[in-house]
């Protein structure tokens, strides 16, 4: 599966396009699926070619709406899910055993290919952070043009008592340059990304 090209993302247009150029530029994979089978396709592919046997996955809506967790397991790839309530400690372990970590997202930014996941019952960070790939499926309508989009979002939960415990911005693979300024991947979490696209529900 083609990653997305390395262009800079034009400063208007569609959003889903800015954030699939985006994302291509800090080395993850964007796709743009036209429907739900579409995804499903794309992210059942992407698992068989990297040889993933079993994912740990988040209990948002969007995964079950779209059919993926039957579809996986028609492909022979266990399915382990954090419903809410599930023993911390197991599902920690299940991580780290996992190939894949499969997630919705709360919103993404279109000028930085950045994912935004908020922790909450049924999707704790290990998910995105352990597995070496992490699978987010979003929609057009999660899509916020920049940063300052976002924090007038979190401006409003805020004034609402609404933030949650934990904050995730996710731009690209898991990369570092701690140590004599040197860039390394796959260090402090997954080390591919593949973000899927679907039209606004």
């Amino acid at each position: 599966m083609d990653g997305a090209r390395s262009v800079r993302p034009p400063a208007s247009g569609d959003l889903a396009d800015r954030f699939v150029a985006a994302l291509g530029e800090v080395q993850g994979i964007g796709i743009r699926a036209r429907d739900p089978g579409e995804a499903v396709a794309a992210v059942v592919q992407a698992l068989r070619e990297r040889g993933v046997t079993e994912v740990v996955a988040a209990a948002d809506p969007i995964l079950r709406a779209i059919g993926l967790p039957g579809a996986v397991r028609a492909a022979g790839i266990g399915w382990w899910e954090a419903t809410p309530g599930v023993d911390p400690q197991a599902l920690r372990a299940a991580a780290a055993q996992a190939g894949a970590g499969i997630t919705g997202v709360d919103w993404a930014l279109a000028a930085t290919g950045t994912l935004v996941l908020m922790s909450r019952p049924g999707r704790p960070r290990s998910l995105s952070l352990l597995p070496p790939l992490h699978v987010a499926v979003l929609t057009e309508d999660q899509l916020l043009p920049d940063l300052p989009d976002l924090f007038r979002h979190l401006s409003r939960m805020a004034s609402a008592g609404e933030m949650p415990g934990s904050l995730n911005l996710i731009t690209g693979p898991s990369r570092t340059a701690d140590i004599e300024h040197t860039l390394v991947r796959r260090v402090h979490g997954p080390g591919e990304l593949l973000a899927v696209v679907l039209p606004a529900r």
